[in-house]
């Protein structure tokens, strides 16, 4: 082998890197969301609180409930989750910048994290799906809510467009973000069975990057 490094292990290593840089933007973009979420939240209970005696927001303030209720369920979960999503970025980063510089140490550190993304990937994608389908449930409850009343003779036009497009927007976004899981996902399989094959294992022994060895003399 000459004394380049392979093609797929840059390639393999400039991804980690471009892709942990983006996932550290979005991880903490979430960690800001989930703490606006309980500042709105507060700022939210004291507006309601003066349309507590209105009856004729006696809706909105049931459909505000069960959203808070909802949010406050899974909070847990969700800051668990955005916490792992920037630590697993960081790992990326550095793991990929160690294993370009033919690091042994970093060739762990990036196979631990590829291994531990996939899983991640998944439990995260997977929360996601169901706390925004429950979200689109409690939203659709409002919806009809809002509507007529059953005996009245019918919906106004455009309430059933209402909950089409909801369903429609929800169906989307949810392919969306389940394919770019799906494509994170490969490309840590993927990667992490390149890092364990032998031949590039190899080049973190010192043996894979000596063009011209050494002749002994005598």
């Amino acid at each position: 082998m000459d004394g380049r490094k392979p093609t797929a292990l840059k390639v393999v290593c400039v991804t980690a890197i471009v892709l942990g840089s983006l996932l550290s933007c979005t991880g903490l973009l979430g960690v800001g969301g989930l703490a606006m979420q309980g500042v709105m939240a507060n700022q939210q209970e004291r507006a309601l609180a003066e349309l507590e005696g209105d009856p004729a927001q006696g809706g909105f303030l049931a459909f505000n409930q069960q959203l808070q209720d909802l949010q406050r369920r899974w909070l847990p979960v969700s800051a668990t989750l955005a916490f792992g999503h920037i630590v697993i970025a960081v790992a990326l980063i550095v793991g990929g910048a160690l294993t370009l510089a033919l690091k042994p140490g970093g060739r762990s550190l990036l196979m631990t994290t590829l291994g531990l993304g996939a899983v991640f990937e998944l439990a995260r994608t997977g929360f996601e799906s169901y706390l925004a389908v429950q979200t689109q449930e409690v939203m659709q409850r409002m919806t009809l809510a809002a509507g007529p009343d059953p005996g009245s003779g019918g919906s106004p036009p455009g309430m059933p467009d209402v909950g089409m497009f909801m369903a429609v927007g929800m169906g989307v976004s949810l392919a969306m973000a389940g394919c770019w899981g799906l494509l994170k996902i490969a490309f840590y399989l993927w990667s992490l069975f390149y890092l364990r094959k032998p031949g590039t294992r190899d080049l973190f022994a010192g043996t894979g990057l000596v063009a011209n060895p050494p002749v002994r003399e005598g």
